[in-house]
């Protein structure tokens, strides 16, 4: 089994021949006049071999030999692939135990993936289990909080409540013992009436 009678390999070497075939010719079209020219000038020729040869390395065609090179290593590397005879590397018997290996390397990792996937799946569940487990203490939390928030708010109201009467207590406290001063004052001055009407008696 070699690659001489492959239509994919002469068909790469007839597309490979026509556009070289093209390329260089289109090369040859458009580099004539300037190879002339640096070839050919008066200036190149006055100016010594070593101004020759860089003015030849810098000519595009140059480039073009170099390209002609590279082709010519092609082919001739394509002429070695076709002599080249396949049967003992590509072994039926080796590629149908290499195949079963890499099934069984499929089958492998696909039940690797599978396990992976219940594993993804139930730490995901898990995870949304505990989500919601935590969301609920939370939750619970903050209506233990807002319970306690309301709470205080009618404690602190009471309070407020307990120190207005206190007040009012303390301002009728204040009024009691005005008045009571009022009396005892009163009291002392009917004494001093008593005193002196007893004393205008025993005279």
């Amino acid at each position: 089994m070699g690659l001489s009678n492959s239509p994919l390999s002469l068909g790469l070497l007839v597309a490979l021949f026509v556009g070289f075939a093209v390329y260089f010719r289109l090369q040859e079209i458009d580099s004539a006049f300037a190879f002339e020219e640096d070839l050919l000038s008066i200036d190149c020729l006055r100016s010594g071999e070593d101004t020759m040869l860089k003015n030849l390395w810098d000519s595009r065609d140059a480039i073009l030999c170099c390209s002609l090179k590279a082709g010519f290593d092609m082919v001739e590397r394509l002429e070695e692939l076709q002599d080249m005879v396949l049967d003992e590397t590509l072994d039926p018997k080796m590629l149908c135990s290499e195949f079963s290996d890499i099934i069984e390397q499929v089958q492998f990792l696909s039940r690797g993936l599978s396990d992976y996937r219940r594993q993804f799946d139930r730490a995901s569940i898990e995870a949304m289990d505990e989500s919601a487990e935590w969301r609920m203490k939370y939750d619970r939390e903050v209506e233990r909080v807002s319970q306690f928030s309301e709470d205080l708010s009618q404690a602190r109201a009471a309070l407020d409540y307990k120190n207005r009467e206190a007040e009012d207590l303390n301002k009728r406290v204040d009024v009691l013992n005005k008045e009571n001063s009022n009396l005892l004052e009163q009291v002392d001055s009917l004494k001093r009436d008593l005193e002196t009407m007893k004393q205008k008696c025993h005279l």
